[in-house]
């Protein structure tokens, strides 16, 4: 397969599972809360779940290859061509970049993940030859 890969560590996989572990520990604290605390605890323990969830779907599912043809995405290895590339951007929000793709969704890019730094120098010269390209194409 390609060299060219964006993924998440082992040591960021176990911490996601460690997380899951402690997250039902928050829950286990939430169900020894007094009556008058049980909502605000829940709500807690809840927001914990679901967020370590959220992270063991990131750590273990979210992960591509790329090439100049072409960004391979997931476990299927999801071809998604870079003349499809609708949008590159960042939230402010989630504090990820991303990038947006005709026809398929989302791609959330953390910061966090092994390669990304490599990936950012190739995107940013295979948009601005994107850029170029529709240029060129309008022109004519």
């Amino acid at each position: 397969m390609m060299d060219n890969k964006v993924y998440y560590t082992k040591s960021f996989k176990w911490l996601s599972i460690a997380m899951v572990g402690f997250s039902w520990f928050v829950l286990y604290g939430a169900l020894q809360a007094s009556e008058d605390q049980t909502v605000i605890a829940l709500l807690i323990a809840t927001f914990f779940i679901v967020s370590s969830m959220y992270l063991l779907y990131q750590a273990f599912f979210v992960h591509f290859e790329y090439d100049d043809e072409a960004l391979y995405f997931g476990k299927k290895c999801i071809k998604l061509e870079w003349y499809r590339l609708i949008e590159k951007g960042y939230s402010s929000i989630r504090d990820m970049n991303y990038l947006r793709f005709d026809d398929f969704g989302t791609i959330w890019i953390s910061s966090y993940m092994s390669g990304v730094d490599a990936f950012s120098s190739f995107l940013d010269q295979k948009v601005e030859m994107l850029d170029r390209e529709m240029e060129n194409d309008e022109t004519q």
